[in-house]
C-alpha cells in the first residue's frame, strides 16, 4: 500500500542518518571508538563478523526490522512467520551454523517481538544445550536444530514471573505408569506470556514444581509436547491460545 511505502522510506531515512548532537559527542571521546567496540564484543574479529551480519540483515528486504505499529495483529503475525522462515533458509543456504560467532550475531539482529521463532532460538535450543543430558541432547537437539520441532520456554505464569519458588504448576511422578503428570491447578498457575506458546510452538520447556509422593523437590524443567506434529492441533489436556499484542 502507499502507506507502507511511505513508512518504509521514512524508516530508512532515519535509520541511515546520525543526529548531529550525537555525532559531535562521539567525536569528543578520548579513546578510539573501534577499540571500545572490540572490547565490548570480544575482539576485532567478532566485530567484523557482526558488521558482516548487520549488512546482511539490513540489506535484506524481508529481514530488516521496520515499524510494526501500523500493522494489524494478523499482519504482524504473518510477517513474523515470513521473517522467521526466511532467516532459517538463509542460515542453511549460507551455512552460518558453521561459525558460532556469525550465527549468534545473525540471530541477535533478527529476533524481536514479532519474530515467530525467537524463543526457539534464544531460549529453547540453549536450554537443551545447557540442561539436557547427553542422551537427551542426542534425541532432541537434531529435531530442534532442523526445526522438526519448534519450542518455547514456559516459565512465567499469570501469578508468577521470576519468583520460581512461587510457581504453581506442578509435576507429580506417576509410579504406576513411570511418567510425570503436569498440571496447572489454579487460574494463577496458567502459563502466561511465553513467546511462541500461543500459536507457533509444538513443544515447550515447562518449569514446574516437582513432587514425588506429595513431597516437594522444587522447580524442575520438563520437556512437554503441546501439539500434534502433523496437524498442529493441541494434544488432549492442553489448552493454548494467543494473549494478543505484548512487549518484552
Amino acid at each position: 500500500s502507499s502507506r507502507s511505502s511511505i513508512q518504509v522510506s521514512l524508516f530508512w531515512v532515519l535509520e541511515k542518518s546520525v543526529m548531529e548532537d550525537l555525532k559531535r559527542e562521539r567525536e569528543k571521546g578520548s579513546f578510539p571508538e573501534t577499540e571500545l567496540t572490540g572490547l565490548l564484543y570480544g575482539g576485532a574479529e567478532i566485530v567484523a563478523k557482526r558488521k558482516k551480519m548487520e549488512n546482511l540483515v539490513v540489506n535484506d528486504p524481508i529481514l530488516r526490522s521496520e515499524d510494526v505499529h501500523y500493522l494489524s495483529r494478523t499482519e504482524e503475525f504473518e510477517r513474523g512467520l515470513q521473517r522467521a522462515a526466511h532467516a532459517i533458509q538463509l542460515v542453511r543456504k549460507l551455512e552460518l551454523y558453521k561459525d558460532p560467532a556469525e550465527l549468534e550475531a545473525f540471530w541477535s539482529l533478527c529476533i524481536d517481538d514479532e519474530f515467530a521463532t525467537g524463543t526457539h532460538v534464544a531460549m529453547f535450543q540453549p536450554t537443551l544445550l545447557s540442561q539436557a543430558t547427553k542422551e537427551q541432547q542426542a534425541k532432541w537437539l537434531p529435531l530442534a536444530n532442523n526445526y522438526h520441532i519448534i519450542g518455547c520456554y514456559a516459565q512465567t505464569e499469570l501469578g508468577h514471573g521470576t519468583f520460581l519458588r512461587g510457581l504453581e504448576t506442578v509435576a507429580d511422578y506417576d509410579f504406576e505408569n513411570k511418567q510425570f503428570v503436569l498440571n496447572s491447578p489454579t487460574l494463577t498457575s496458567m502459563k502466561w506470556w511465553p513467546g511462541g506458546l500461543g500459536k507457533v510452538s509444538n513443544f515447550a520447556l515447562v518449569m514446574a514444581q516437582l513432587r514425588i509422593k506429595n513431597k516437594p523437590f522444587g522447580p524442575h524443567m520438563f520437556l512437554v509436547q503441546l501439539r500434534d506434529r502433523d496437524t498442529h492441533f493441541p494434544l488432549t489436556g492442553i489448552t493454548v491460545g494467543d494473549i494478543g499484542p505484548k512487549m518484552g
